[in-house]
């Protein structure tokens, strides 16, 4: 589902937020470790687009409201101010290059996650730096399964299903819905609401319990307020639209997460 900012954890980190976009036929973010690398390699053009690109950005996500950005409006801008010439290679190349500065710094910003302890939420955001990210499966007893495992909301799941076991006559039982994996953090970070198929048979009489999580990584705008004091924020909210917008550009692409469990009752 719709990601909380990674970002807002790893915020003190980084910096500055700046930001960098990607096009393979231009440029190749894992040749760059710092955002001044990526600006060094620029000509004097392009690194004055950057710096006024940094502007606009600056501009349109300083503040905690959903700001809906179309994704051509700095090319348009750019145009307009004469930054680079009304041609169809001249904004392709633009694209490129303001994708691939955006995309930077999100690599950035995983690489701060990981520093922090969140690496299942740097492992799902850096599998979304790329133009086609593949769909991505655990399976039980991986280390991405056991810490979904750890979260609060998948033991209360297995305690209620324990529950309706105790009394259930049949051998095999399934059941479908939706949790928020609100904690422990680095889960929430990645995850937050999914959906699970849980299916479990009875062998010797003890029942073995297997369960998929599904999720699909991505961001929209929104107001995280709407969370409640101990989740909105306005720096979670400024940062999350801004990974909308990363995703709006195609610097951030989402994709399908599966994780599977196993438990025995």
């Amino acid at each position: 589902m719709k990601k909380l900012m990674l970002v807002f954890l790893v915020f003190v980190l980084i910096t500055s937020l700046s930001f960098t976009s990607f096009a393979d036929e231009y440029y190749n973010t894992n040749d760059f470790n710092t955002i001044e690398e990526f600006k060094n390699q620029l000509n004097s053009q392009e690194r004055m687009i950057i710096e006024e690109f940094e502007v606009y950005l600056q501009d349109s996500y300083s503040s905690k409201y959903v700001v809906q950005n179309n994704v051509n409006e700095f090319v348009e801008y750019a145009v307009s101010k004469g930054l680079i010439q009304n041609t169809l290679e001249a904004r392709v190349e633009l694209e490129g290059i303001t994708k691939a500065y955006v995309r930077l710094q999100f690599k950035i910003v995983v690489t701060g996650g990981k520093l922090a302890g969140f690496d299942l939420a740097a492992e799902c955001l850096d599998h979304s730096l790329q133009d086609e990210p593949s769909n991505v499966t655990y399976d039980a007893g991986s280390w991405q399964s056991d810490k979904v495992k750890d979260a609060d909301a998948y033991k209360a799941l297995i305690s209620d299903v324990e529950k309706e076991l105790k009394d259930y006559t049949e051998n095999h039982y399934t059941k479908r819905g939706d949790i928020t994996l609100s904690s422990p953090e680095d889960v929430f970070l990645a995850l937050n609401k999914v959906s699970y198929s849980l299916s479990a048979a009875k062998e010797n009489g003890k029942w073995k319990v297997w369960v998929g999580i599904r999720d699909t990584y991505n961001f929209e705008s929104q107001s995280w307020d709407q969370y409640g004091d101990n989740i909105g924020s306005d720096a979670v909210t400024v940062l999350n639209n801004y990974a909308d917008y990363a995703e709006s550009i195609g610097a951030i692409n989402e994709y399908n997460i599966t994780i599977y469990t196993e438990d025995s009752i």
